[in-house]
């Protein structure tokens, strides 16, 4: 199982490019699954962004059986793995 960060962000219906630069844009992703906002030293870096934003998904979805089995219809997928949350 692999964990994209970018889908996950683009899930939510917001633009990833350069998103730790926006702190309103983070809080909508984390608000998107669920999450409170995001209260501490700032987002400066890309790899904080995509780790909190992970968390946050990570949290939200384990709780769907849906995301914890490579996709039926994609045979690849059995073999080398799959992206959480695409189902």
């Amino acid at each position: 199982m692999e964990i994209f960060p970018t889908f996950l962000i683009r899930k939510a219906g917001v633009d990833n490019r350069r998103l730790y630069l926006d702190q309103s844009r983070i809080s909508s992703v984390l608000d998107f699954y669920n999450t409170e906002p995001f209260i501490g030293d700032s987002i400066d870096t890309e790899d904080k962004a995509d780790a909190v934003v992970s968390a946050a998904a990570l949290r939200a979805l384990s709780s769907d059986p849906a995301v914890w089995s490579a996709p039926e219809q994609e045979p690849a997928a059995r073999l080398e793995g799959w992206i959480f949350g695409v189902t």
